[in-house]
């Protein structure tokens, strides 16, 4: 047979009541509209071949209640074509690596701001630089302990102990 054309000058009802409306076809389903409103308690959108969403201009995803959450079963990638990317938890953001590394990687600055700042390791802690670099406070006393001891390596270099203050030394035994 040939097609079948639906058109009403005021707008095209199609209401399936209790019953399901079912449409089925080996082509593809197209709707062409200004606007596309989908207004149900659930909608569930299944598909074999990948699912793609492409929108013109700026978009967004939002629920009214309850959380929202993305699933992949492969490694999968949120990007951005231009500008920043923004994580913002009401409650904070996690981000879990579960067993495997989480790997911040940039050409840039990475720059973390912070009240305070909590860096718990259950297998030390190593912080690299390729250039010259401090560790300073703007306030109070900057502490080093180690509970075997602390060791400052200059190898062949000065190791440059400097204070307008007194230089207090408390030990049970002092070698120079």
């Amino acid at each position: 047979g040939g097609a079948l054309t639906l058109d009403g000058a005021a707008g095209v009802n199609i209401v399936g009541n209790a019953g399901e409306v079912d449409i089925t076809t080996t082509g593809e389903v197209e709707i062409n509209s200004g606007a596309l409103d989908i207004n149900a308690a659930a909608t569930t959108i299944d598909s074999t071949a990948g699912v793609a969403i492409t929108a013109a201009t700026a978009s967004n995803f939002t629920t009214a209640a309850g959380a929202l959450t993305l699933t992949a079963a492969a490694a999968s990638t949120w990007s951005t074509g231009a500008g920043a990317l923004t994580l913002d938890g009401a409650g904070g953001v996690n981000i879990v690596g579960n067993s495997s590394e989480v790997d911040i990687t940039t050409t840039g600055a990475l720059d973390i701001n912070a009240a305070a700042t909590t860096i718990d390791s259950s297998a030390g802690i190593s912080i690299d630089a390729a250039t010259a670099s401090n560790f300073t406070t703007a306030a109070g006393a900057l502490t080093l302990d180690g509970a075997n001891g602390v060791n400052i390596i200059g190898n062949a270099a000065e190791v440059d102990i400097t204070t307008t203050g007194a230089l207090d030394i408390n030990a049970a035994a002092t070698t120079i």
